[in-house]
């Protein structure tokens, strides 16, 4: 065993299902009576880990023995990226450790099913107060959600930046104001997907709308005596009809913070923001 420290160390990695992922940076040393072989084990999804066996060869590769059994540490079921170590008590297992050594790695890669989760988050906008976001995900998943700021007032008139009302009367003009007020209302659904343990992506469609309205009082021409109110939809900054989403969501633990874009006809667009658990 005193001669392990000079003998030329080959490691070769084998196993088809293992081309996708890496093993890399492998070295050795004595360790005792045995011997200690490190390596990294790098590309692997986050939801599959590594089957390894650790084999030997005295022959220069021309034939393999194992797969060794006195071996403890990262062999059998590897889970995750990194630096790993197995140890191989040689001198138990094979006696006298002689010529020109060739150590393989076989194995596969096996995919775990994931087990599906609930998720809740309230949601905030630019334009709605209060969001509540639901869905259900493993790898793949749904979710619906709804928007509002609690107001479902429309308007009679359209206006438009200029403060020109579509309100035509001879007899009567309008003084547009600082008054204004907004509804809001928003309900879509869509497809989670989670491409890394701690990152999860949604995109989803549905219907929504926001109103921008401006406020006037309406005057007569004759006496100026004040005859009334007018509310108009400010075109410019409204939308109604599609509204479509996308974005993401960050995990850490139980706890999920989201943050994604949105469109309402395509014409107006916001940022959303969301906090929640899974459970």
């Amino acid at each position: 065993m005193r001669r392990v420290a000079f003998i030329w160390i080959l490691f070769l990695v084998a196993g088809w299902s293992l081309r996708a992922q890496r093993i890399s940076d492998v070295r050795f040393e004595p360790f005792g009576r045995a011997i200690r072989v490190h390596y990294t084990l790098s590309r692997m999804p986050f939801d599959s880990f590594a089957m390894l066996n650790l084999f030997v060869s005295t022959n220069g590769g021309e034939s393999f023995a194992g797969p060794l059994v006195q071996v403890q540490g990262d062999i059998g079921k590897v889970v995750g990226n990194g630096t790993k170590s197995v140890i191989w008590q040689a001198v138990d297992e094979i006696g006298q450790l002689d010529g020109q050594i060739v150590f393989e790695l076989r194995g596969d890669v096996v995919k775990e099913k994931l087990k599906a989760e609930n998720m809740l988050m309230y949601s905030v906008s630019g334009t709605s107060c209060f969001g509540l976001m639901y869905g259900r995900v493993a790898r793949w998943g749904g979710y619906v959600r709804g928007k509002t700021n609690f107001s479902t007032k429309d308007a009679p008139y359209t206006c438009e930046n200029s403060g020109r009302f579509n309100y035509n009367r001879e007899d009567e003009f309008y003084i547009v104001d600082k008054d204004s007020r907004r509804s809001r209302l928003g309900i879509t659904g869509g497809v989670l997907y989670r491409p890394m343990n701690c990152l999860y992506l949604y995109a989803g469609a549905g219907y929504g709308y926001r109103r921008l309205m401006w406020h006037a009082e309406s005057f007569d021409y004759s006496d100026g005596h004040k005859t009334g109110e007018l509310w108009a939809i400010n075109t410019s900054h409204s939308a109604d009809g599609i509204e479509a989403e996308l974005g993401g969501i960050f995990r850490y633990k139980k706890l999920a913070v989201s943050l994604g874009a949105n469109t309402v006809g395509f014409s107006f667009f916001e940022v959303n923001g969301a906090v929640g658990l899974f459970f």
